[in-house]
């Protein structure tokens, strides 16, 4: 079995997900093959949260076992963030922009030159979602870099959910944003990105 998260109350699971009781924790556990991969353990805690399950999740990216997990609930770490996340929503920002395009690089000026070309993209993005995120009074993550992204998350509670969309949507209309950029908004998610257990799990176990 592989663990999705740990929650106190259940208000409906999906097929091929169970609980485990540790305690005053309920830990959620998938079958290992629905599990097996990063995307399917996602699949199966956004299916979770979905379910109305308040829920703390376990990052998608790395399995974890019922042990480990067992181990995390006799840790105070859970019982911080418990109250810090429940009814806590993700949503996640993405901001691209268009390359320009580039000749090969074919000797080290050219090389040097798209490097430069590429770097004034990313700091361009990261400009852009910094001014965002400087206008909006919720917790949220240091922008990252992807080849063509500059991301970031915000934590935003359930009940302003559109308010939280429409401050977005108001702050990016009024910003001086050039055509060849675009901005898209996912969510909401089990907030994956403030739930800092994998750390705790693996000085547990």
């Amino acid at each position: 079995m592989t663990v999705l998260g740990w929650a106190q109350d259940i208000a409906h699971l999906p097929c091929g997900v169970q609980h485990h009781r540790a305690g005053a924790w309920k830990i959620l556990l998938a079958e290992d093959k629905p599990a097996q991969t990063a995307h399917g353990r996602l699949a199966l805690q956004v299916k979770c949260f979905d379910a109305g399950t308040g829920f703390l999740p376990t990052a998608p990216a790395r399995a974890m076992t019922l042990g480990t997990a067992i181990a995390v609930t006799q840790s105070q770490a859970l019982c911080k963030l418990w109250p810090q996340l429940m009814d806590q929503w993700q949503f996640s920002l993405s901001l691209r922009k268009a390359a320009a395009p580039h000749p090969a690089p074919h000797d080290g000026r050219s090389w040097l030159s798209a490097r430069k070309a590429r770097q004034d993209d990313q700091n361009a993005r990261a400009r852009f979602v910094t001014e965002i995120t400087a206008q909006i009074t919720l917790p949220a993550t240091p922008p990252r870099h992807t080849t063509d992204a500059t991301q970031c998350d915000f934590l935003v509670p359930r009940a302003h959910a559109d308010k939280f969309r429409n401050d977005i949507r108001d702050i990016v209309n009024a910003m001086d944003a050039t055509d060849d950029m675009s901005l898209s908004v996912t969510g909401p998610w089990p907030p994956f990105a403030f739930a800092k257990l994998t750390q705790t799990a693996e000085g547990a176990a």
